[in-house]
């Protein structure tokens, strides 16, 4: 009784174990997450902008080119949400972050039907599951709300073949899988791959059905041609990505780029690292696939074991796909956050797959001798990769930070877009089409679709925040110098904070004082510089990238002598708080 209550509370304490990536990773995006547009979310604000200005987007516009996707059935959840939000992108966010918590169940499912065992043991596994289905480094998908576009197809996918697995009957299979597959193939470029990996799972587990129902095969190939010909239907490919024949002719280039794609999820941003994990994970992946061609006449092995063949086989078709077509930008592109989200999906389902290849292993008394020793090397390589991902999550924890930063930066330079157009600033951390983020932000901000609004004065009065009572005597910040670097040209410079958040501004403006007596915006800087001094008097740390600066041109300013005054702005809020410290520019 003892030994049942002690493994009950074992059982519990790893269930909570397992919900705690969901809820760590939750609390990064609640944390983290901006809202703001940024890059190819201009792309959905004119979808969002034309729906409910006009209430016109033929069927063209809803399955309309994205890149290389077509992403019909993304722009309706954009479009929904933000009806319902008046699009805060932070829903689509959350709406991502849904999702692959039912991946994550769709993964405990298949691992309940093709392993099963001891609760104990599935919990353990669900939770190494878990800890990548959550991985903080895919940090660019989770900030970014379009990005939930690369979750679709692995729900999908996984959802398939948790049916294919079940009770229903065959054509309530083929129904529901047809119905997942098109809507895969229609929220991102390599949806396609739904079809084709789903494929041998559904017929190995209908196959009797198949025989006496060969028209049940024939809609699924039927299906699967109507889907590519409407894809590829005056398909055009994006003229400024490199071709695939550039990857045929750098063989090598092309291997690398591959292997650490696949990698990349436990290389903690190391090229050489995602290499060698790149080849280990293919390496097991290749003994599997022999191991299981060795014993190919065993219908049970095939059936616990093919559904995690074509989850892996998913992951490895991406990374060719997107070898062929992004090699040209440099193998270092492999590395980046918003793969990951593809490449984690090997690493789950070989743990699936080493898991019913050592207990087949045992069963056909291979290792009757070696148990001890195999378990050992389980636990080993489960500490390993846990250690890999420990440190990978933390290095990816900080690039959110900077991340949040960066989309704050962006945010501030919108909302000020129509007094002062900081380009350099709008084109780096919004989008460089930045008449197209002109033209889109103020018809947004026209249907109350951007928050808090864009400024319309440059009258700082009409902006400003009310001072928060401080227990030190720094306030926000301090204007600290102005400085003449040549000839009508001045640099500013000084450090901000907004103690309330306890971060440094988002941003300062700079104003000059007119002969009403005004405040008028005509300068914006969204650069952050070291402070280690403002840290230190302060006594926090997060305040040691609170310094600024901007060099600015005097020639559009009025000739006179003038007040010059600088303020921490806040882009959550749309509010601007007066920084310590007066300069006088002389301008004559």
């Amino acid at each position: 009784m003892q030994v049942q209550t002690q493994n009950k509370i074992f059982q519990n304490f790893l269930i909570f174990l397992c919900i705690l990536p969901a809820v760590f990773t939750g609390s990064l995006i609640v944390k983290y997450g901006v809202n703001v547009l940024f890059l190819d979310q201009l792309g959905v604000a004119n979808y969002i902008y034309q729906f409910f200005t006009f209430f016109n987007i033929t069927p063209q516009n809803w399955i309309a080119q994205h890149n290389e996707s077509r992403l019909l059935f993304p722009r309706m959840i954009f479009i929904g949400l933000a009806s319902l939000t008046r699009w805060d992108v932070r829903y689509e966010m959350f709406a991502m972050f849904f999702m692959a918590c039912l991946i994550s169940i769709n993964i405990y499912r298949l691992n309940k039907l093709t392993i099963g065992g001891s609760l104990t043991r599935l919990l353990i596994i669900v939770l190494i599951s878990n800890i990548l289905i959550f991985s903080p480094v895919q940090y660019e998908n989770w900030l970014w709300g379009i990005q939930l576009i690369v979750f679709i197809p692995i729900l999908c996918i996984t959802s398939c073949i948790l049916i294919s697995y079940s009770s229903m009957t065959a054509r309530e299979k083929f129904f529901v899988c047809i119905l997942l597959s098109t809507i895969s193939t229609f929220s991102y470029a390599n949806g396609l791959l739904c079809w084709i990996v789903v494929s041998p799972v559904l017929a190995l587990n209908t196959l009797s059905d198949l025989k006496s129902k060969k028209w049940l095969g024939l809609a699924w190939i039927s299906a699967f041609i109507f889907n590519i010909t409407v894809y590829f239907y005056n398909y055009q490919k994006p003229t400024h990505h490199p071709g695939f024949s550039y990857a045929v002719t750098h063989p090598i280039q092309s291997i690398n780029y591959f292997l650490s794609f696949l990698g990349s999820p436990l290389a903690f941003g190391k090229f050489n690292t995602a290499k060698l994990v790149g080849l280990a994970l293919i390496m097991i992946f290749t003994g599997i696939c022999i191991y299981l061609f060795k014993f190919r006449r065993e219908r049970n092995l095939w059936y616990k074991m093919i559904g995690w063949l074509m989850i892996a086989s998913y992951t490895i078709s991406s990374a060719l796909i997107t070898t062929g077509g992004r090699v040209g930008f440099g193998i270092s592109q492999s590395l980046s956050p918003r793969y990951t989200t593809f490449s984690l999906y090997l690493i789950i389902a070989l743990i699936s797959l080493l898991v019913i290849t050592i207990d087949d292993f045992i069963k056909k008394g291979f290792l009757i001798n070696y148990n001890s020793w195999v378990k050992t090397i389980i636990f080993l390589l489960c500490t390993y990769l846990i250690f890999l991902q420990i440190v990978s999550s933390i290095n990816a924890v900080k690039q959110m930070n900077v991340w949040r930063t960066e989309r704050l930066q962006g945010k501030s330079c919108l909302l000020l877009v129509n007094i002062v157009q900081e380009k350099e600033c709008l084109a780096t951390k919004v989008n460089p089409n930045v008449d197209r983020v002109k033209f889109f932000a103020n018809g947004l901000n026209y249907l109350k679709f951007i928050n808090p609004g864009l400024i319309k004065s440059n009258n700082i009065k009409e902006i400003e925040g009310i001072p928060q009572l401080l227990p030190d005597n720094y306030g926000y910040g301090w204007f600290d110098n102005l400085q003449k670097e040549r000839e009508n040209t001045f640099n500013a410079m000084g450090w901000s904070r907004l103690p309330y958040r306890e971060e440094p501004a988002d941003a300062v403006i700079l104003t000059y004082e007119n002969r009403q007596g005004e405040d008028i915006i005509f300068a914006l800087s969204d650069s952050r510089t070291e402070r280690q001094d403002v840290a230190n008097i302060t006594k926090k740390q997060a305040y040691s990238m609170s310094g600024w600066q901007k060099v600015f041109s005097a020639n559009s300013l009025p000739k006179s002598n003038l007040k010059i005054s600088a303020w921490a702005f806040d882009a959550e809020r749309g509010k601007a708080y007066k920084l310590n410290g007066l300069h006088i520019l002389k301008n004559s």
